[in-house]
């Protein structure tokens, strides 16, 4: 053996094996190229050593060794006629006795006093990762013992530069949407944290979201809606620079990253910029589409926010432009109370159902007629201890998103039908009379909701009838949907269906021809309308009219005055709700009221004012 060589031989803790075994407890590409950099002088005596790793164009980057470190040193060679790429090409080490200046690689070592070289491909499983490249001042020094032991320590450390290399790629893949190649919403989110802790001034959030997008798919077909979406893809990407991060976080949503470069007005000309470009005509085949886009524009402090609050308020902000039909919205204030309320709920509302801090009260339907109470509908209510009253539209939103409302849906039918049997034990009067729910057409869509509806009433051995469904109205059932079918299965059970909100929509009259309807409830605005309106006062009673004549039972929604009272009567209306006629209230207060239905009815049934 050489003189320059170690000694190999000997127990097992010695030179070789404590480097395999610190090659293998290394966590990351960089670690191992650590451990080869700390190990080397102890191999060969040589004056200089680098890295070369190939990157994403091709190319091979530069690393030096300084002391026991590697780092780069933000030099690229091509693999064309350099020094490295020749054993890069080849996978073959390359052993150069006398280095000239003909090439760059060549002459930055020539300018640093070195005379000779070899350079060893990283070569694992038929595929090279770059070079590992020693250097001399004299000339003619490495012999044939060097290129044993040069290509022996690229080849071993080859075979685990593979594998973090193939993690990486595998990590890549999973941040990548399929359809577009672009970052998904994991690898936005890696982007944004990866900026947050590397960048010390602000970054520029852009949230867009394409407008119609799923009436384009339906009217289309989802061939031309992924067409489009890859058209705009581009489209965005063109208007973008090198620097900018682009990803698509949804179907119809992509995120844009940029730095605002101590501008805080970038945002906005980005925002610009992308609809002028967007917005033009998408020509997908046949088809003509004139894209809309809504954008929300954020330019966050890295040093007081993170990247998921930032990723909120540029979804608030889109909302906001999207309600407001200004194309662009910037995050404020408002929005930002808005993001703390949001992750407020949005963190407690599976406790809040644990602990009945979210609740049903409900408010009574009467026998306009009779003055007999006829049933009632539950409505949920909670107070959070900080934020106060939440609108009940706004907690049933954040139930969807946070993807919690099948928990709820079956939480509420437990509630209800739970406070039911409790209230009809304590005044058997009620012993008829219903208390519904309310769903959405999520709600509906969930492909147990029948069996969960079914065994709530076994449970409580309640009666098909005692738990009536209420659908509002302008939350749309798609044709052919599982919404429609739950509806259609809970028809056949004989469970009673009402549209809530009537009125307000535009495809109440198209439900009657596709599933059961057993009631409808007539909206509020149309009932506070009539008193001034002889076409609103017309339309109630065609309503009221169309009812009987389809056998079905009418609800006034939101009677607040005598008046409108006593109009819903004459009208032909045969049930009433509003706050004239009783306020929500706790199941305990409705076993009280229930009295009046058998012996005195309330007195705004009878009074005139």
């Amino acid at each position: 053996m050489s003189a320059d060589f170690p000694d190999f031989t000997g127990p097992s803790e010695t030179v070789p094996w404590v480097f395999l075994r610190e090659l293998g407890a290394a966590c990351d590409l960089r670690s191992t190229l650590n451990v080869m950099a700390a190990w080397v002088p102890k191999f060969i005596d040589v004056e200089r050593v680098s890295i070369t790793l190939v990157n994403d164009d091709g190319e091979l980057d530069l690393l030096a060794v300084q002391g026991t470190k590697i780092s780069p040193v933000g030099t690229t060679f091509k693999t064309e006629q350099t020094l490295v790429g020749r054993a890069f090409t080849t996978g073959k080490l390359a052993n150069y006795p006398e280095i000239t200046g003909s090439t760059i690689d060549g002459e930055t070592l020539v300018a640093a006093g070195m005379r000779s070289c070899l350079v060893a491909p990283l070569s694992s499983v038929d595929r090279c990762y770059g070079t590992f490249n020693v250097a001399s001042s004299q000339l003619g020094y490495f012999t044939a013992d060097h290129e044993l032991v040069v290509g022996a320590l690229a080849s071993l450390v080859a075979s685990f530069a593979r594998v973090h290399f193939e993690m990486e790629e595998q990590q890549q893949r999973a941040r990548l949407d399929s359809l577009t190649g672009l970052l998904n919403r994991s690898g936005v989110m890696a982007e944004l944290e990866e900026r947050f802790d590397n960048e010390s001034g602000q970054v520029c959030v852009l949230f867009l979201d394409l407008d119609g997008f799923k009436a384009i798919n339906d009217a289309y077909g989802h061939a031309v809606g992924d067409k489009m979406l890859i058209d705009l893809s581009d489209r965005i990407r063109r208007s973008l620079r090198p620097e900018d991060a682009l990803g698509r976080i949804g179907g119809d949503e992509f995120v844009v990253i940029c730095d605002p470069d101590g501008d805080s007005s970038v945002g906005i000309t980005v925002a610009e910029r992308l609809l002028g470009e967007c917005q033009q005509v998408l020509e997908v085949g046949p088809t003509t589409i004139n894209p809309r886009l809504s954008i929300g524009v954020v330019v966050a402090d890295v040093a007081v926010q993170t990247a998921e609050q930032v990723l909120t308020e540029a979804d608030l902000a889109m909302y906001e432009a999207k309600k407001n039909k200004s194309l662009i919205a910037v995050a404020n204030d408002d929005m930002r109370m808005r993001r703390d309320l949001v992750a407020a709920i949005d963190r407690d509302i599976a406790e809040a159902m644990e602990t009945n801090e979210i609740h049903f009260l409900v408010q009574p339907i009467w026998e306009i007629e009779t003055g007999r109470l006829s049933g009632a509908e539950s409505l949920v209510r909670w107070t959070h201890p900080v934020h106060g009253p939440i609108p009940p539209p706004f907690l049933i939103e954040r139930i969807e998103s946070t993807e919690q409302i099948e928990q709820f849906t079956e939480w509420s039918l437990a509630a209800v039908g739970r406070q039911i049997v409790e209230m009809r034990r304590k005044n058997s009067m009620l012993a008829q009379v219903p208390v519904s729910i309310n769903l959405t057409p999520q709600q509906l869509s969930w492909t147990n909701y029948v069996k969960i509806h079914l065994e709530m009433l076994e449970r409580y051995d309640l009666d098909p009838q005692d738990i009536p469904v209420e659908l509002v109205e302008s939350g749309v059932v798609e044709v052919d949907t599982s919404a429609e079918a739950t509806l259609r299965a809970l028809a056949v059970e004989n469970v009673y269906i009402a549209l809530d909100d009537f009125g307000t929509g535009s495809n109440a009259l198209g439900y009657f021809t596709r599933f059961h309807i057993d009631g409808i409830k007539i909206d509020r605005s149309l009932i506070s309308s009539m008193i001034k309106s002889d076409p609103i006062r017309t339309i109630v009673e065609g309503l009221g009219s169309m009812a009987r004549a389809l056998d079905i039972q009418v609800v006034a929604e939101g009677i607040e005055t005598q008046a409108e009272l006593d109009l819903c009567r004459s009208l032909g209306v045969e049930h009433g709700q509003g706050f004239h006629l009783g306020r929500p209230m706790s199941f305990d207060q409705l076993a009280e009221l229930a009295p009046m239905s058998a012996r005195q009815e309330p007195a705004s049934l009878h009074s005139s004012e």
